[in-house]
């Protein structure tokens, strides 16, 4: 192979890197807790709103109309899954379309819980991997 062949090459190699991006899709959604505490039976109870601070519109997970946010709690310095994203079969799982600048609000509560640190998932990439995620919250 020539060297200019092989520059060619090794340029195109750069600029397709350049071009793609390891992280998979973004989201402009922010989730923010308004409220989070647990009640006399230790359930978690966490109000949140998510809004879209991008251009383009954003599809929030819902069931019947309302976001299903999923739940994970911080155990040992990881992130587990906690509870919620939950959908009985007889609501609409059609996600909502959050337009840019638009806020929708929702209420989580998880059984049996406990005092710990937790934060809320609203969406997941393709390969499973948390896409747009609360802030953590600590409820005692």
């Amino acid at each position: 192979m020539s060297y200019s062949t092989l520059g060619f090459a090794a340029a195109m190699c750069v600029a397709l890197a350049a071009c793609s991006d390891g992280t998979g899709p973004r989201t402009m959604l922010v989730t923010r807790i308004d409220r989070a505490g647990l009640d006399s039976a230790g359930s978690l109870n966490v109000s949140f709103t998510i809004t879209n601070v991008g251009t383009q519109p954003e599809e929030v997970p819902a069931c019947g109309g309302q976001p299903g946010p999923r739940v994970q709690k911080e155990q040992g310095g990881r992130w587990e899954e906690f509870g919620g994203g939950l959908c009985l079969a007889i609501y609409s799982m059609v996600p909502v379309s959050l337009q840019p600048g638009a806020s929708i609000s929702g209420m989580s509560d998880v059984l049996r819980a406990g005092p710990g640190v937790y934060r809320l998932v609203i969406s997941y990439q393709l390969d499973g991997s948390p896409r747009a995620v609360s802030e953590q919250f600590t409820v005692n």
